[in-house]
Parts: C-alpha cells; sequence; structure tokens
C-alpha cells in the first residue's frame, strides 16, 4: 500500500503547498522546506516550491501543468474532512477524472477507527473519496490517506498528494521518499560559538568552501557539506574549537553522550528562560541518566526557599547579577545533588530594564565537580524577548561543552 516513489524521481520537479494560511503568514510552509532537503538527499533539488491559495483552480491548474510537462509534482494540504478541503476534487478535475470512494482508502479509515476506538462520521468517510486511477497511501499519522498516479502520458514521473498536517505529511513522506543506508548525501556539521564573519575567514583559502552551506541560527551554526566538497579532515581541523558534530547531532544531545560517558549529572536553576533550558537537555532520548532535573526560580522568593540565595545578595546586587547567578548554580548543584550544575537570570524584555542593566542582559553561571573552577558569563543579547531566551540558553549550554571538552 504505501510504495517506494523514489526511483521515480525526475524532472521537472515540483512541491506545492496549499493554505490560505500559508499566504497571509499565519503559518510557514515547513513541509516543503522538509521534502525538499530530503530529496535533495536522494539527489534530486526541487526545480520549484510554490504556495498556493486554498480557493479552487489552484491545485487543478498546477495538475494540468504537471500533465503538459511531465516530471513530478508533489501537492501537499486540503486532504481533510471540513467542507473547505477541496484538494481532492481539484486534483480529480485536473486529472479529467472522477472522484469516487476508493474501497482501499475506506478500509484504511475503518482500521484507524477501530484501533482508536472512535466513530467516524459522514465527513470523515469524505477522505475516502480519490481520483478514479489514483492508488491510495496508507496515512500512519492521521486518518486522511495520501494517494498518487503515474503521469497519463510520460514514461517517467508521478503526481502525490499529501495532507498538509505536518506530522502526516513528513511520516508519509518517509515512507514513499525513504533513505538508503550508507547512501552518499550531504553532512550536516554542527557548531557553536563563530559568527559568519569569522567562520568566512576561517575557510576562505580552503579549496570547495565556497560549496559549503552555512545556516546560523541561536541554536549554532549548522554547516552543510556535501560529500566530496572539501578536504574534510582539514575541515575538521580548522573548525575544532567550535565543532560539536559531524552528523547533524544537537548541542544538547552531545552534552548529554559526554556526560553519560563520564558518569556524571546535570541539573539546571533558571529565572528569565522558565524552563527552556531544562526543555533543551530534556528532549534528548536518553537524557534521564543524567538529567537531575531543575528549579524555575522566577520569584525572588523561589530563588530563597528553593535555592538557598540569601535574600540580602539580591537587594544589594540585584536578581539579575553575577552574585545572584553564582548563588543560584551552587544551590542547585547542592540540593538536586548532581555533578554539575547551570544557572541563568536576566533581563529578557521588553520592559525590566534597570541602571547599567539594559533589555538582554544576562549572567549565566556554571558549577562542577569538586576540583574544577566555577564559571560565569555576563552577556547582553540583542533580540526580542523570545530570542534573549533562546540565546541565554544556547549560551549556557556552550559554556557547560567547553567545560567538559577542557576538563576531559
Amino acid at each position: 500500500m504505501n510504495p517506494d516513489l523514489s526511483a521515480g524521481l525526475a524532472r521537472p520537479l515540483r512541491l506545492v503547498a496549499l493554505g490560505d494560511e500559508l499566504l497571509r503568514g499565519d503559518t510557514s510552509d515547513t513541509n516543503s522546506a522538509w521534502l525538499a532537503h530530503r530529496l535533495s538527499a536522494l539527489g534530486y533539488t526541487p526545480d520549484s516550491i510554490e504556495q498556493r491559495p486554498d480557493r479552487r483552480g489552484a491545485a487543478e491548474a498546477a495538475v494540468r501543468r504537471w500533465r503538459e510537462e511531465g516530471g513530478v509534482l508533489v501537492v501537499g494540504g486540503g486532504l481533510g474532512p471540513t467542507p473547505d478541503d477541496a484538494t481532492r476534487e481539484e486534483i480529480a478535475a485536473g486529472l479529467g477524472v472522477s472522484l469516487a470512494e476508493d474501497p482501499r482508502a475506506r478500509k484504511l479509515i475503518a482500521e484507524r477507527e477501530r484501533r482508536l476506538g472512535r466513530r467516524y462520521t459522514e465527513e470523515t468517510w469524505r477522505q475516502a473519496r480519490i481520483p478514479v486511477g489514483c492508488e491510495p497511501v496508507a496515512n500512519p499519522q492521521g486518518t486522511a490517506p495520501a494517494f498518487h498516479c503515474a503521469h497519463p502520458a510520460a514514461n517517467e514521473g508521478f503526481l502525490l498528494v499529501l495532507p498538509g498536517v505536518p506530522r502526516e505529511y513528513r511520516g508519509l513522506g518517509e515512507l514513499v521518499f525513504p533513505l538508503a543506508d550508507g547512501g552518499e548525501r550531504a553532512a550536516i556539521w554542527r557548531l557553536v560559538g563563530p559568527g559568519e564573519d569569522r567562520l568566512a575567514a576561517l575557510l576562505a583559502d580552503l579549496p570547495g568552501s565556497d560549496s559549503l552551506g552555512h545556516y546560523p541560527s541561536l541554536e549554532g551554526h549548522r554547516l552543510r557539506v556535501p560529500p566530496g566538497a572539501v578536504d574534510e579532515a582539514e575541515l575538521a581541523r580548522r573548525l575544532e574549537p567550535y565543532l560539536v558534530s559531524q552528523s547533524g547531532g544537537s548541542l544538547e544531545a552531545d552534552l548529554v553522550s559526554r556526560l553519560r560517558e563520564r558518569g556524571e549529572s546535570l541539573a539546571v536553576a533558571e529565572s528569565c528562560t522558565g524552563g527552556l533550558l531544562g526543555a533543551r537537555i530534556s528532549r534528548v532520548p536518553g537524557a534521564s541518566e543524567v538529567w537531575r532535573g531543575g528549579v524555575q526560580s522566577y520569584a525572588d522568593e523561589i530563588k530563597t526557599a528553593l535555592l538557598g540565595v540569601p535574600a540580602v545578595t539580591i537587594e544589594e546586587h540585584g536578581a539579575v547579577s553575577e552574585e545572584v547567578a553564582r548563588a543560584m548554580v551552587a544551590g542547585a548543584r547542592e540540593r538536586l545533588g548532581s555533578d554539575w550544575a547551570l544557572a541563568v537570570t536576566g533581563i529578557a524584555g521588553p520592559g525590566g530594564e534597570r541602571p547599567a542593566k539594559p533589555v538582554g542582559t544576562l549572567y549565566l553561571a556554571l558549577a562542577g565537580p569538586p576540583g574544577t573552577a566555577p564559571r560565569h558569563r555576563h552577556l547582553v543579547g540583542g533580540w526580542d524577548r523570545e530570542g534573549n531566551r533562546r540565546f541565554a540558553v544556547q549560551q549556557a549550554l556552550v559554556l557547560l561543552w567547553r567545560a567538559l571538552r577542557e576538563t576531559s
């Protein structure tokens, strides 16, 4: 029921995302970006990615163009049970066929109904109607089956229609476009520390460096390294102080791995980040082996009651200060019984500015096992509230990452 369509990839290769919400800017088209990345691993960069409205005619026009030009067309969105989900009708019109209930698609929906113990409505069963001549594709994440068909005239190429819900789109994409183990594809290296200007200077005279892809963010720098593009040993040598992973692994995953290998544990104390630091760590599979927990000490009295920060320290230096960050991290390490502890306090904004402490002021502290020197950083983030919080979390993790590297 779920075919491997990767062998039928052909050009032109076009991705179309349907949804008024995409054109209004209410949500981003993450589906097409995800699929484009997957297809590029198979050796096919899409020729175009389009966003089109829900209103009638958009999907139909895309299918008519595909019938004229051939190749591959992937359409995402509008397969749900509500009246505005008209993609099935439009695809049928573009193909010049009727829409009919497919017994295989109905069986897929019935199996999901039984498995989840739900009673579906007549609107739900609308999703079993697909264009005549198309093949349904089982949806492991949702109710609406996807469907596909070969080009009616060309010897290669196909049309694939996927639900727009991201988890369903991606779940189906993984099934119909499997990645072969060991196949050559671009690697994603994870870096922390260098800005784009510093990175460009480091690689300026490295042959092939112009083929590398640079993707900076507040969670670090991703470097796309196509196979054979550069001398990877030399690239790794130059980037060694900043290199977290050569296989796409996250900073927090590397930290969990390092702590596990050392048999050490970690706890955190957070103020302005309100749990984001703990969330970054706990989302790593297996984090429970090293992760003790954290204290979200947003209020000053919680810093005192749960972390033992002296009230007089807060009164004299302010909650956003080096002194309070150091007291928070000492309290977290002692009270949660961890080998390592991180603490973050700051002014995320947009309000809360203090004399000599502008919005974005951050104080980070790190405490480790006996014999390791405590560390502290004072930074000023230049983003909005959410950006400052993400920046604080990233820099706290980097502080620990560097300490673990230096004490290994």
